[in-house]
């Protein structure tokens, strides 16, 4: 858990903004969110008893919408995309956008040493949400190697470029079932627009580079 925590205090700040509902949804207050996210970041400690949680895109074109039973990403046309399977512990779960309000990343983890730890990713054209498959350009650009049934944790940080870069750390769980990579994590910056890995580091390339970001990668992986 306190490795964790440690990646959630990685995030810059998240921005606000409103959803293009049939209704419009009432101001965010710093009382809606919970103490378990990330330092002034938007996060989702609990559900809701009753009516709805905003989180919004800076412009004010898209939302995340927080129900009691479920959580909802409210695209520009006002279409929504359930993220209610997504999530693992929602104390442990944010969103950010990017500052040009034109992507937005959702980090859940279920918590634990080894995780589970996702990210989703979602990009707006046309005024619908498209998910951008991460996993997929991160294991065709030389993801560590683990056993099968050893999925990586990863993580979203921070847009670069408003949102046509995204800073990235992956890891292999630090547990003997992962093979001899275990622990092993790289940070990545992807190229959205182009899907491809521009720059790859190991851990301590990463610390040296983004050390405004506050990761806890091991410092023995060079």
């Amino acid at each position: 858990m306190p490795r964790m925590i440690l990646l959630f205090m990685a995030l810059l700040l998240l921005g606000l903004a409103s959803a293009q509902a049939q209704t419009q949804p009432p101001p965010a207050t710093d009382a809606d969110w919970g103490p378990h996210a990330a330092p002034d970041s938007q996060g989702v400690s609990d559900l809701p008893e009753t009516g709805a949680k905003w989180l919004y895109a800076p412009d004010r074109s898209s939302s995340i919408k927080v129900m009691p039973e479920s959580i909802a990403l409210v695209a520009p046309n006002g279409t929504e995309t359930d993220l209610s399977n997504f999530i693992g512990s929602m104390n442990l779960t944010e969103f950010k956008y990017s500052d040009d309000s034109k992507a937005v990343f959702m980090n859940s983890s279920l918590g634990g040493y080894t995780g589970d730890w996702h990210t989703h990713i979602y990009r707006f054209r046309n005024g619908k949400a498209h998910e951008f498959d991460i996993v997929k350009v991160l294991r065709t650009s030389g993801l560590p190697k683990s056993n099968a049934d050893c999925e990586p944790n990863i993580y979203s940080i921070a847009w670069l470029r408003q949102s046509s870069q995204l800073l990235v750390l992956a890891e292999i769980p630090p547990s003997s079932s992962c093979g001899v990579n275990m622990g092993l994590s790289r940070g990545y910056v992807v190229d959205l627009d182009h899907h491809r890995v521009i720059e790859s580091y190991s851990a301590k390339q990463y610390v040296k580079k983004f050390h405004g970001f506050l990761i806890n990668p091991r410092p023995d992986q060079g």
